[in-house]
């Protein structure tokens, strides 16, 4: 497929121009990727907040019944319940960051205009088993970086920041992904690190806001359940649960900002090293301003 000539992503960015970038997709896009994440994405991260909700229930409960009674054994309870939070949870993270980067390369590609929701859902169930591939690979050689060479996981951590557009973006195996990405990020790891932090600041306060009431219910849960396990009052329980729930759907939603940040931020490398969108800038030359585009292209 041709890539698209009113594409938003293939121009050489600094670190402000992908960051108010990424501000203008979001908020052109709202309507149509963050409907999809709704829809596809924040009932999984729904499900994962009321199971962790449990589990912190099943927890203070514990610690009260274990106080009281060293050799109290029902500790599997919120392992389980603990368990399935988790795993709900990463696969609401994981459609996330299918959708979210599917839809980056999608516009990309095809334009807003001919973007179809149907085609596209169909798209990223067929490429959903290539991210489940790409992701396990990538842990594992993150915890296999990091346990043995300390160094080296740091500097891969800020490569795995972008192999999945690459991955979207090019159509490569995952080994060929990480080797890509590593050739890639050759002069742009500290421009990239950098990058990473700012945003996971800036999430990370938007994130907090959220949070707080999480902390609120479980404070409430915590006294009543310490208090007199198994007589949590109902409201509380309810108030613990949504609180719970809106702080994970949160979380898991503003997760698609650093998938959109970094895949600016890889076809900004790509325009530096490439310069594969130079037909682009040509097809600009005389038409009127955008204003959302840096002022130099390559």
């Amino acid at each position: 497929m041709e890539t698209n000539t009113a594409s938003p992503f293939p121009y050489v960015r600094d670190f402000g121009q992908v960051i108010s970038a990424t501000v203008e997709f979001i908020r052109q896009h709202i309507s149509s990727l963050y409907k999809i994440l709704f829809v596809f994405v924040a009932p999984l991260a729904a499900i994962a907040g009321i199971f962790t909700s449990f589990a912190i229930t099943d927890y203070f409960s514990w610690i009260h019944e274990f106080t009281q009674n060293p050799d109290f054994g029902s500790f599997g309870s919120f392992i389980g319940t603990l368990i399935m939070s988790y795993g709900v949870l990463l696969i609401a993270y994981l459609l996330c960051l299918v959708v979210t980067t599917e839809y980056c390369i999608a516009i990309h590609k095809q334009g807003s205009d001919n973007f179809n929701v149907k085609d596209f859902i169909r798209q990223c169930l067929r490429q959903t088993p290539r991210y489940v591939v790409l992701s396990i690979v990538s842990v594992f050689l993150l915890v296999l970086s990091y346990l043995f060479f300390i160094i080296p996981g740091i500097y891969f951590s800020v490569i795995v920041l972008i192999i999945f557009p690459v991955m979207a973006n090019e159509k490569l195996s995952s080994w060929q992904t990480i080797k890509r990405s590593m050739t890639l990020m050759q002069g742009h790891w500290w421009s990239t690190f950098g990058l990473y932090l700012v945003v996971y600041i800036a999430v990370g306060i938007i994130v907090g806001i959220f949070t707080l009431p999480m902390y609120l219910g479980m404070g409430l849960n915590m006294f009543f359940s310490t208090a007199s396990p198994g007589e949590v009052p109902s409201y509380i329980s309810v108030l613990s649960i949504f609180f719970t729930m809106i702080s994970i759907v949160a979380q898991v939603i503003l997760y698609s900002v650093y998938q959109i940040v970094f895949t600016f931020k890889y076809f900004s490398i790509l325009e530096i090293k490439e310069g594969g969108s130079l037909f682009t800038a040509i097809s600009q030359i005389g038409s009127s301003h955008d204003s959302s585009l840096p002022e130099e292209t390559y």
